[in-house]
């Protein structure tokens, strides 16, 4: 059988609530010191309503705030931790027909405030049933089985100063049937509890000496909780105006008896001030006491009425209307304090904690700018005004600004140590008011400012930190821009614009920028140190004008061509970056620098004595200026964009000529025996050939020149790789378009095929009973894709001629319709040679083929006999004999001897040659390109671009059929891709009129029309 916990009702223990009171007067004390009162804190109660005979719905627990009026006295207020917390359980154990029992719990814990109250159990049912007697709920209790209830009541009392409280309980139980729903219901009592007589009298007595033992600092005889809660039941019980107003007359009999103490004149400032500053002491202590014990009142009557001062509000205005308002009180404080702080600008040590509780004191009481600030003001004004017209004639500036430094620092330190903070903006006003703003003590202070970063400026050690306050100072008393900023950017402006003009005409330029950057560094250095930040873009701007923006034509003309000459990079960099910081600075060097590509390109381009060396010379140029572009000056778009323009305008200086040297240069690295660069090497001086090559405008030059170089390269067998050959001519695709490579790579097409013919010719001869041992090889060359070659009929050995006509019935078997042309000059063949050394192998070419192969018929030959049984052109054949009888390889001698072949000389084979190697090539001596020829390349080229000028023209004309000079020529300018002059231009169209492609208008000879 369970039994439901028992209910404690009634008041509290005395001992619970007085040790809550306690608790709140000990944390009060500790910090006795305190000027700020506790906040009110509300309370709460359980309001029970009740309804005699009914268990309507309308009973509910309410919590409502405590108000004086209330019916009950309310307890003192508890923390959650506090062990009086009390706890209301009401449990109810039922057991059912089907034995399973059911808990039924209903749970309150909080700081629960009440008086008394009356349980009652209730069933619902579908009789009504009137509220039972314990007598019988026991009785009910005895007739049902498994069903019971115990209901335990404590009464308890407690007297508590003279108030006898009752408390009773009284539950009933009303039989139902199992199962039924139980309601628990609470209710107020019936009548309200009486105070006892003489109560309020008795219990303000004991309030009375608590607070008369805390004035006096003796020992309180009553409990400390036991006094809050009688000054909680006065409060309960409407006593609380009474109560308030004996609370305020007995703290104000008492403020007022202290005034006698402070009247004596025998007192010194000190001594006079420790007093006072203990009594304030004793005073907040003994206020924090008594309010901790009226804290009820406080928090509930006090509260509610707003025109009342809480308690801590009313003892300060007590302390300041009867003690420190009290016009010898007040003035003989305010000396004392003044005194003091007098002594302490004196250099005398005095005591500061009383000083800070003083002036703590005075802002308590809401009269520290009333009573004290306007004179402590008053009297700093008149002690500095004094101080700073006497130390001006006495010291000098640099010493005079320290003592302005040091005066600062320790008005500072007053302020946050005991003076109000409110005390700073009224302080630093005067200052300016009185001190600063004296125009001598200003001009002075000003002055020495000025002469001390000069000093630094020239290389003196000064002392910063002293700067830095005085222009924190400037700054703080806001007259910085006006009196100080002005004049040192003045001042500023006037130095470096006359060491600007100096240094430029004493120093070179790299010295000058290394200066000129270092006084950057130093300026920036100061606006760190000790100028102020609004001082920055001023003056950073002041020092780039006079020593940079004054100066930037005449730095680039003295130095710039120096320093890119010997190639300066450090001195380039910080050249670009000075010039950045100028307006204006970047679009001059670019000017510059366009000039100087301009200039040192045409010395290279223009001079045909270094023709030799012009495209390597480019080509190291180009590296050059991109280094400097990329480190220097920081990859910048324009300087690039800006460097290709001078490129192209200096490259194409000289016309033709750059083209046809580039052909020539790549034809020098593609050719074997070229040992100088790797593969990779190789790649990327081809790249670098294609960027010269992109400036040039007569790209067709370099076909021209690169076509007839790269056919002796395939003919020959000259060509270094394959692969360099294609990845040029992929390039050259990439950069021109497939119409500008189509001939070379028809060129490439036709070797390609040779080599599958002669595979085809080779199993075509073993078929063919040709008697002799001669292996014949022949290479198919495309007219229109290979370079014009001059016919040379020979007189070939009966053999050769036989071997011809099978490989031309052959060819001609196969591709009917075609025309073979023999290109003798380009042939080459091995002969095997028996000498007294030896058997040799000599690789020659076909016109060395026919001088020797005369030499099996006869011992000697002349000149004239060679020349006709060979029929070999005379020069040609003269090249050919000097390379047989003068050359590093001499089979043939010539007599008379002598390196040229002169008309009479005779030639016979030489026998006792001898050479180290058994396969010896005999190189043809190479004719010089001469002038002709140089010129028919340069003529062909001209043919080439006079058929496109016409297409141009034509296709032009055709689409708009009438048009202008001026615009037709306009447009031929935009379609071709090399120059033309005006004048081949005008011929072009005047050769179109003659065949009738256009003709001029009858009313407008400067107009032209399409003729369809």
């Amino acid at each position: 059988m369970k039994s439901i916990s028992s209910v404690t009702s009634g008041f509290s223990s005395p001992n619970s609530s007085a040790a809550a009171a306690a608790q709140e007067v000990r944390s009060a004390t500790d910090g006795n010191t305190s000027t700020t009162p506790p906040t009110s804190a509300k309370k709460r109660k359980l309001n029970s309503s009740s309804s005699s005979g009914s268990n309507s719905s309308n009973e509910r627990d309410d919590f409502d705030s405590t108000s004086p009026s209330s019916s009950t006295p309310p307890l003192p207020p508890r923390d959650s931790a506090s062990p009086s917390t009390s706890s209301f359980c009401v449990g109810v154990s039922l057991a059912a027909s089907s034995h399973v029992p059911v808990q039924k719990k209903l749970r309150f814990e909080d700081t629960l405030e009440f008086v008394g109250f009356d349980a009652k159990m209730a069933e619902e049912s579908s009789s009504s049933s009137s509220s039972s007697s314990p007598t019988a709920a026991t009785s009910q209790q005895q007739q049902i089985k498994n069903k019971s209830i115990l209901i335990s009541s404590v009464a308890s009392g407690h007297h508590a100063n003279g108030l006898a409280k009752s408390s009773t309980t009284a539950s009933s139980f009303a039989n139902s049937k199992p199962g039924s729903a139980k309601k628990l219901v609470i209710k107020n009592f019936k009548d309200k509890p009486k105070l006892p007589e003489n109560y309020t009298d008795e219990t303000w007595q004991k309030l009375k000496e608590a607070v008369e033992a805390i004035q006096n600092s003796t020992s309180i005889k009553y409990n400390l909780e036991e006094l809050y809660q009688a000054v909680e039941n006065l409060c309960s019980y409407k006593i609380s105006a009474n109560l308030y107003k004996q609370l305020r007359q007995i703290c104000e009999d008492h403020i007022k008896a202290q005034i006698h103490q402070f009247r004596e004149d025998s007192l010194d400032s000190v001594l006079f001030l420790k007093k006072i500053d203990r009594c304030w002491q004793n005073h907040c202590r003994q206020m924090i006491m008594i309010r901790s014990i009226f804290l009820f009142l406080d928090r509930t009557y006090v509260l509610q009425n707003s025109m009342l001062p809480s308690i801590w509000d009313m003892g300060l205005e007590l302390f300041r209307a009867h003690i420190i308002s009290d016009q010898k009180v007040q003035t003989k404080t305010i000396d004392g304090i003044l005194l003091l702080i007098e002594r302490e600008r004196n250099g005398e040590a005095i005591d500061r904690s009383l000083l800070r509780s003083l002036l703590s004191m005075l802002s308590d009481l809401q009269i520290y700018q009333d009573s004290f600030e306007q004179r402590f003001l008053e009297e700093t004004n008149r002690l500095y005004a004094a101080e700073g017209q006497k130390l001006m004639q006495e010291r000098e500036v640099p010493e005079y600004l320290h003592h302005v430094n040091k005066r600062l620092e320790e008005e500072a330190d007053r302020l946050i140590t005991y003076l109000d903070q409110t005390t700073q903006d009224m302080g630093l006003e005067l200052f300016r008011a009185h001190i600063i703003s004296d125009q001598k003590v200003q001009t002075k202070t000003i002055d020495g400012i000025l002469l001390l970063i000069e000093r630094e400026r020239n290389g003196e050690a000064i002392d910063r930190s002293l700067l830095r306050s005085l222009l924190s100072m400037l700054s703080d008393l806001q007259i910085y821009q006006d009196s100080f900023e002005q004049r040192f950017l003045e001042e500023t402006n006037r130095l470096y614009a006359a060491e600007g003009q100096k240094l430029m005409q004493e120093r070179e330029v790299p010295e000058y920028l290394h200066h000129v950057n270092k006084r950057l560094e130093e300026e920036a250095d100061r606006l760190i140190t000790y100028l102020d930040q609004t001082t920055q873009k001023s003056l950073i701007a002041t020092v780039e004008k006079q020593l940079l923006g004054e100066h930037l034509t005449a730095i680039l003309q003295k130095g710039l061509n120096n320093l890119l000459d010997e190639n300066r990079i450090q001195d380039l960099s910080l050249l670009y970056q000075l010039f950045s910081r100028v307006r204006g600075g970047v679009q001059v060097l670019l000017q510059q620098w366009i000039e100087y590509i301009k200039a040192f390109g045409s010395t290279i381009v223009i001079n045909p004595e270094k023709d030799k060396t012009m495209v390597q010379e480019l080509l190291d140029f180009k590296d050059k200026v991109d280094h400097i572009i990329d480190i220097c000056f920081l990859k910048n778009e324009k300087f690039i964009n800006a460097m290709k323009e001078a490129f192209e305008t200096f490259i194409n200086k000289r016309p033709n000529k750059p083209a046809e040297l580039i052909a020539k240069y790549v034809d020098s690295k593609l050719r074997a025996g070229n040992k100088e660069a790797t593969d990779e090497e190789l790649e990327k001086m081809l790249d670098k050939i294609m960027i010269i090559f992109r400036f040039i405008y007569g790209k067709d030059v370099f076909e021209a020149f690169y076509k007839k170089d790269l056919a002796k390269r395939l003919l020959v067998g000259k060509s270094a790789s394959v692969d360099a050959e294609k990845s040029m001519l992929s390039k050259l695709k990439h950069e021109c378009g497939a119409a500008f490579t189509s001939k070379l790579e028809g060129m490439f097409k036709d070797m390609e095929l040779s080599k599958d013919i002669m595979i085809q010719f080779k199993q075509y001869m073993q078929n063919q009973n040709v008697p002799g041992n001669i292996e014949l090889t022949v290479n198919i060359l495309t007219m229109g894709y290979w370079p014009t070659y001059v016919p040379m009929e020979v007189h070939l050995p009966p053999e050769m001629v036989k071997l011809q006509e099978i490989f031309k019935t052959f060819y001609l078997g196969k591709h009917s319709g075609r025309k073979l042309q023999w290109q003798s000059t380009l042939g080459h063949c091995v002969l095997k040679a028996e000498f007294k050394e030896g058997k040799k192998e000599l690789q020659v070419s076909l016109f060395q083929t026919l001088v020797l192969l005369m030499f099996n018929e006869g011992e000697e030959f002349s000149l004239e006999e060679i020349k006709q049984a060979t029929g070999i052109e005379d020069g040609e054949l003269r090249r050919t004999l000097q390379s047989l009888a003068c050359g590093k390889a001499r089979v043939l001698a010539k007599n008379p001897k002598g390196k040229d072949i002169e008309d009479g000389d005779k030639f016979i084979c030489n026998d006792d040659f001898k050479h180290k190697l058994f396969r010896i090539k005999i190189n043809q001596i190479q004719m010089k390109e001469t002038v002709e020829e140089q010129a028919s390349t340069t003529e062909r080229v001209f043919q080439d671009r006079q058929y496109q000028i016409d297409a141009a023209i034509v296709r032009i004309m055709k689409m708009r059929k009438t048009l202008s000079h001026n615009l037709l020529v306009s447009e031929v300018y935009n379609q071709l891709k090399f120059p033309v002059k005006p004048a081949d231009l005008k011929k072009r169209i005047e050769s179109l009129i003659d065949r009738d492609y256009m003709e001029r208008d009858k009313e407008n000879p400067n107009q032209y029309n399409y003729i369809a």
